[in-house]
């Protein structure tokens, strides 16, 4: 398989079609574009784990307090001093269940005091919804609809790269066909010079009229008109080439085509028509913006289950253990030590909490729009379908159908081609007109661009079932990464 490689690379031996392909996977605009959106997606992907951060929460506390020691007495007040630090530990799971440990540590000295009392709480916190987020349908559900988007994305990405592909291969094909009609236009303005030639020498010997001569030399200039004309059309497809190659046709020059067009299929493939159902079945499985338009309705299936679960009331049980420690020791080792000493034992706790909404406008009204918008999202993917089937039938068509115009056109040439060399022999003989032979050179001339006209068009029809059945970009790597392989771009099969 061809990775896309250096761009704008030529191959010393002429234009390939591999650099066509390397070309377009690496400067096409719309699979730039496409990449700048999937890393837009990235971002929100992102965004939308937030959530499920672990956070980490500390605090510290100093204080000083001034206390009577009774109301009704007129003794001096006695100063307290306290300093304390916690810690707390919150993560949400994608469940659903928020599990939260805390860790708090205190010390307080009274004046006159001969020890700090040192106080700790240690706890384990967990709260489990029951009927609203259970599961995390609620709170997990942007993560997991954004976990689709950005598949959606990827998908759009390889879709945007298919028809980049189309667009750069067809251009080169026509490239080639500009560059053959050039050359077989070239070679009928070559026979006309002989042609004109020839007769001058004969209208000299007088052995032809004067106005075979003219005649000669009128059918040479109306050669150089036409072999002008697609001197221009070949600079026409080089330019268009060089834009789908998303290089400036002003500062870069194109190499001649290297490559030929496609083989003509088997003569069984210009009347078999059984393919055409599985190639439908297989543009319904591979074509990329289906695959899309299936993430989307992922995501949006995502959203309408979390706005019912939404619409619940909210149920949630509580659970708490942990323990409080108490010493009264100074220093260091005082401060933490109720963390592990002066320990009674464990507490415990749970608690319940219901919530009933009354009327739930909001619940309600968030059901009715993201279940219209997953209706819309159907209504889409069955029109996506039904259009890549029709599309993938009329592409197998239009591909033996242009198979069979081209073994039409091969014929023909061989027809002409002998008329033409008959036709030449009898005026050799004199028992031809110039006239005949200037037609049936012109005849063969049309016969061979008709060819090449042929041979792009099943060329081109190539590419176009390859993109119609969403077997142009290869889809087996999967995730961002994109390759083609190029012998697919010259057999339909």
């Amino acid at each position: 398989m061809l990775m896309a490689g250096p761009a704008h690379a030529q191959s010393p031996g002429g234009l390939t079609l591999g650099d066509i392909v390397n070309a377009a996977l690496r400067t096409s605009p719309a699979i730039q574009l496409a990449q700048q959106q999937l890393e837009a997606e990235r971002g929100r992907l992102v965004s939308a784990g937030a959530p499920f951060d672990l956070v980490l929460g500390t605090n510290a506390t100093v204080a000083q307090s001034q206390q009577w020691p009774q109301l009704t007495t007129a003794a001096n007040a006695f100063q307290t001093n306290s300093v304390g630090y916690g810690l707390t530990l919150s993560k949400q799971l994608r469940s659903g269940i928020v599990v939260e440990p805390t860790v708090s540590v205190r010390r307080s000295a009274t004046q006159g005091w001969v020890r700090a009392s040192n106080a700790a709480d240690v706890s384990l916190n967990v709260a489990v919804p029951i009927l609203k987020n259970r599961g995390g349908s609620v709170s997990a559900a942007q993560l997991y609809a954004a976990e689709a988007l950005y598949s959606a994305e990827e998908h759009a990405l390889r879709h945007n790269a298919a028809g980049g592909m189309l667009d750069a291969v067809s251009a080169y094909w026509n490239y080639v066909a500009a560059q053959q009609t050039l050359e077989i236009r070239v070679a009928a303005e070559q026979r006309a010079e002989r042609l004109v030639n020839e007769m001058r020498v004969l209208v000299t010997a007088e052995e032809r009229a004067a106005s075979d001569l003219n005649q000669a030399q009128g059918n040479l200039a109306s050669k150089r008109v036409t072999r002008m004309a697609a001197e221009q059309a070949l600079a026409d497809a080089r330019q268009r080439l060089a834009l789908r190659m998303n290089v400036d046709p002003m500062d870069t020059v194109l190499a001649p085509a290297a490559d030929g067009f496609p083989a003509p299929p088997p003569a069984a493939f210009l009347s078999d028509s059984s393919n055409d159902a599985a190639l439908a079945r297989a543009a319904l499985a591979n074509r990329a913006d289906l695959a899309r338009q299936r993430e989307i309705r992922r995501s949006a299936t995502i959203s309408v289950g979390a706005a019912e679960a939404d619409a619940r009331p909210g149920l949630d049980v509580l659970l708490g253990v942990g323990y409080a420690g108490l010493q009264t020791r100074n220093g260091v080792d005082g401060f933490l030590s109720p963390l592990y000493r002066g320990i009674p034992g464990v507490n415990a706790s749970v608690r319940i909490d219901y919530q009933l909404p009354v009327s739930n406008a909001a619940g309600k009204g968030g059901v009715l729009q993201q279940t219209a918008a997953l209706r819309q999202v159907d209504v889409e993917l069955k029109r996506l379908q039904r259009d890549a089937m029709l599309s993938a039938r009329l592409a197998a068509q239009s591909t033996r159908r242009s198979a069979r115009a081209l073994s039409e056109a091969a014929d023909a040439v061989a027809r002409y081609r002998a008329v033409a060399a008959s036709e030449k022999e009898k005026h050799r003989l004199g028992v031809s007109t110039l006239l005949e032979v200037i037609l049936a050179e012109d005849a063969l001339t049309n016969s061979l661009l008709v060819e090449v006209a042929s041979r792009a068009n099943y060329a081109v029809a190539i590419v176009t079932q390859r993109y119609a059945t969403g077997t142009l970009i290869d889809n087996s790597a999967g995730g961002a990464e994109l390759s083609v392989d190029v012998a697919k771009l010259l057999t339909p099969q």
